[in-house]
């Protein structure tokens, strides 16, 4: 809906806080107005402890300054520190499964960087997560698979099958790097 009256407007918020209470009672709700603490907003949304609602128009462009601000500060990443140029491994779990033999594989694609199978080198810490806290734990990769196929590595554009021991408890879901 865009350039409503304020009637139309008024309804139109009262039913989304309405359905976000209903489906998500225990979370805070925020209708933004202004963002200038846009990192303690990110912060807030990565905790799971607030809902922000962003008034946007279409019509006349507003808003979406802000809405992509929060956005971009709230993804999560976990910032590896490189020393020798090396590009750091990131991978986007699509798809998991549960092999009996093998444990936790993850498929998706490597976005950037490349991993051996094997696990981390001198250079590279593998981590997964985010988890509930926003926290990521260290992981070793045990095996790598391309178009079915056992492989010793895989690297940035590549579709992969990644077999995930993580060294500390953590549910592994889909969307984590």
């Amino acid at each position: 809906m865009d350039i409503a009256d304020k009637a139309g407007f008024a309804a139109l918020m009262h039913n989304l806080l309405g359905t976000l209470d209903a489906v998500l009672p225990e979370r805070s709700k925020c209708i933004v107005v202004n963002v200038d603490e846009h990192q303690s907003l990110a912060d807030d949304m990565m905790r799971l402890s607030v809902v922000p609602i962003f008034t946007t128009s279409a019509v006349r462009t507003l808003g979406f300054g802000d809405l992509t601000a929060v956005l971009g500060k709230s993804l999560a990443k976990h910032v590896a520190c490189s020393t020798d140029g090396v590009e750091p491994f990131e991978f986007q779990v699509e798809h998991l499964y549960s092999i009996d033999t093998v444990g936790t594989v993850a498929t998706g694609w490597v976005h950037s960087g490349a991993v051996a199978a094997g696990g981390a080198t001198d250079t590279q810490q593998l981590v997964i997560g985010p988890d509930s806290s926003g926290n990521f734990v260290e992981a070793d990769v045990s095996s790598i698979h391309t178009l079915r196929t056992p492989t010793e590595s895989a690297k940035a554009g590549m579709s992969a099958s990644l077999a995930i021991q993580p060294r500390s408890p953590i549910t592994i879901q889909k969307g984590m790097v």
